[in-house]
């Protein structure tokens, strides 16, 4: 719980509140519940200098994919990336979740080029 809740000392039961890392944590974890990490699919990402991720697949063949701009200033979470999902995939849209989802619900359609990244995550559905 530390690191993930605000104060929850004097709150009671089952009304405490999460933080940032706790949104974050929770977003990541219902999006990527019964998910593998492919590496093979990751390697096809062709991710650019700049851009982090991985791909994660479920059991019935669908994808999502986790993309970020890296850091490169130390002590710093400030960085932008644009992405663009190879044109193998063929992929036209694509269903963007921002980091807190899990609070947010909020879905966006996509277009799977010139992406905007930041050092965040951004979850992005998809099917090959």
């Amino acid at each position: 719980m530390m690191g993930l809740y605000k104060r929850v000392r004097q709150t009671t039961p089952f009304t405490e509140s999460k933080n940032q890392s706790g949104i974050a944590y929770k977003t990541t974890s219902d999006l990527l519940f019964g998910t593998q990490y492919d590496a093979e699919q990751t390697a096809y990402l062709q991710l650019p200098n700049g851009v982090r991720g991985a791909a994660f697949k479920d059991v019935k063949g669908n994808y999502i994919y986790a993309l970020w701009a890296e850091t490169t200033i130390d002590n710093s979470e400030e960085a932008q990336a644009t992405y663009r999902f190879p044109s193998d995939y063929r992929l036209n849209e694509l269903v963007k979740y921002e980091w807190d989802y899990s609070e947010t619900k909020l879905e966006q359609k996509v277009s799977s080029s010139n992406i905007t990244l930041t050092s965040a995550p951004i979850f992005f559905s998809g099917i090959l």
